[in-house]
């Protein structure tokens, strides 16, 4: 009700600023008329404070909802040298293809920091399990049982790699949910109700008990953060595009009459100066040349690290920068072996930062093989899907999908 007041108050002001400045054209009227139409823009269409707080709330609550800290630690202490079932990582491999577009992130730069860094572990993980484990019968998978039998070292070291991967995976979503409570000032739990955990069978390890949740342990520290300044750079913004916009508008209703001397009000010899400026001296005529455009921007990519030629671990970190990636497109790190069919590997969708760069984790299985590396643009809806795919990571490519290609040069390496 105040506020619809103070609007109606303050467009009653404007059009008598208005018809002040039509009446007696001077610096006087002009100032009030752009004051109070900038304040009257701000109470219109400025959001309310507080907009992207509750925004990141909403997105935090979803990201949460999908990977509650129960669940988390469930992974996180569970031995997967053991079975399990699929829906206890199905969220990971979710998370893994879904949140990583410009629809999930925060608005808060330390949130998405934080969110990132978890993004990254999850796809280490769920490459880890997508390569090493397989489908024993419906909904259960497993290292394989022949590995187990003729190499248990191997089969240890496999499940260790999986266990501290989603060790990792903890510690990062504890890190993210910890910054969650203190910057969006979340007074209590995010969740409520938080999915029942999954019933283990009595065959297979035991799970330790569940400690107190980050939520309670965390809560008595939520603060509460100052509200964000760039709304006034938005209210700044819109009323010098308005005094723009208005002060063309005093041109064209009194140009004319201004720049004649006759009728020059003293108190506008500054603003007649700028209407009417002295014209400049004569320059000879040149014939005017076509303008240069400039082309259209083209998406590329480079790869950093590994350095081609080098010899590689199982798993290593590539780098690289990626520019000029329309919207509807998404660049691809892939991997090609040079044996067995020579099958592409997607190792996941690149997620770059504001300047471009772009780090995610590879897998060079076999010893002694040499792979490729490069970054592959997929331009189409369907080619993003195909790349996209579990099954394309574990099991390979004949070839690249219709509508995608290699956007950067080509990196050979062998694994030791």
């Amino acid at each position: 009700m105040l506020s619809n007041l103070l609007k109606l108050v303050n467009l009653t002001a404007l059009a008598a600023s208005v018809v002040w400045l039509l009446t007696e054209p001077s610096w006087e009227p002009l100032a009030a008329t752009l004051a109070l139409l900038g304040s009257l823009l701000g109470q219109l269409f400025i959001p309310r404070e507080g907009w992207r707080l509750e925004a990141d709330r909403a997105l935090f609550h979803d990201l949460y909802t999908l990977l509650p800290s129960k669940q988390v630690r469930f992974l996180a202490d569970y031995d997967f040298a053991a079975a399990f079932r699929f829906e206890w990582v199905e969220p990971l491999f979710t998370i893994a293809q879904v949140w990583t577009d410009r629809e999930h992130g925060f608005h808060d730069t330390h949130l998405e920091m934080r969110k990132s860094k978890l993004l990254a572990s999850i796809s280490l993980s769920t490459a880890a399990l997508a390569h090493y484990t397989f489908p024993e019968k419906p909904n259960v998978h497993r290292l394989p049982r022949e590995l187990q039998r003729d190499n248990p070292a191997e089969y240890r070291r496999l499940a260790a790699t999986i266990n501290d991967s989603l060790s990792q995976v903890e510690i990062d979503h504890i890190d993210l949910v910890a910054s969650a409570i203190k910057r969006l000032r979340i007074p209590s739990p995010a969740i409520e109700r938080i999915p029942p955990l999954p019933v283990q069978n009595s065959t297979e390890p035991r799970v330790p008990s569940q400690p107190e949740t980050i939520e309670n342990s965390m809560q008595h520290k939520a603060a509460r953060q100052p509200l964000r300044w760039r709304p006034f750079v938005e209210v700044a913004g819109v009323i010098a595009a308005i005094s723009t916009c208005l002060l063309a508008l005093v041109v064209a209703l009194f140009g004319d009459s201004l720049c004649t001397q006759s009728s020059q009000p003293p108190s506008l010899t500054p603003f007649i100066q700028l209407v009417c400026p002295v014209p400049p001296p004569a320059e000879p005529t040149v014939t005017p040349t076509a303008p240069v455009t400039s082309p259209t921007p083209i998406a590329h990519a480079s790869i950093f690290t590994p350095a081609n030629g080098s010899s590689v671990p199982e798993l290593v970190p590539v780098t690289g920068q990626v520019a000029d990636i329309p919207p509807d497109q998404l660049a691809f790190a892939v991997i090609r072996s040079t044996a067995f069919g020579k099958l592409y590997f997607p190792q996941g969708p690149i997620s770059p930062d504001e300047d471009g760069a772009w780090a995610i984790q590879a897998i060079y299985k076999s010893e002694g093989y040499s792979y490729e590396t490069f970054v592959v643009l997929a331009t189409t809806p369907e080619a993003i899907a195909v790349l996209s795919e579990p099954f394309s990571r574990t099991s390979g490519l004949a070839q690249l999908p219709p509508g995608a290609y290699v956007l950067s040069d080509i990196v050979v390496v062998t694994r030791r």
